[in-house]
């Protein structure tokens, strides 16, 4: 799947602009500064939850690892549960991202 479509289809409510800036955001992490990338690191943690799958959603999220690549290596059983923590990420970065540039 081309990277324009893994973001465009998660159905967040969110405008196009808001979806493509935490997506490229996402996949310059190593470029960030240390500030956004304990931000992003926060974010998956939260969107994570309770199912300890962080660092699946990190290597999905800034490495654009697949879903299927993410799913076999850290024994996730199903794309939908990646699908749902992705979804939970860009509504939590949307919402930290709005926090800290209103300061």
């Amino acid at each position: 799947m081309s990277d324009g479509k893994r973001w465009a289809r998660l159905r967040t409510g969110q405008p196009y602009e808001v979806l493509g800036l935490i997506y490229f955001l996402s996949c310059n992490y190593r470029s960030l500064p240390e500030t956004l990338r304990e931000t992003v690191r926060e974010c998956c943690r939260v969107a994570a939850g309770r199912s300890g799958n962080e660092a699946a959603l990190m290597a999905y999220i800034t490495e654009r690892k697949s879903k299927t690549w993410v799913c076999l290596n850290y024994h996730i059983a199903s794309e939908t549960s990646v699908d749902r923590m992705v979804r939970a990420y860009y509504i939590e970065m949307e919402k930290r991202l709005k926090a800290e540039w209103r300061e």
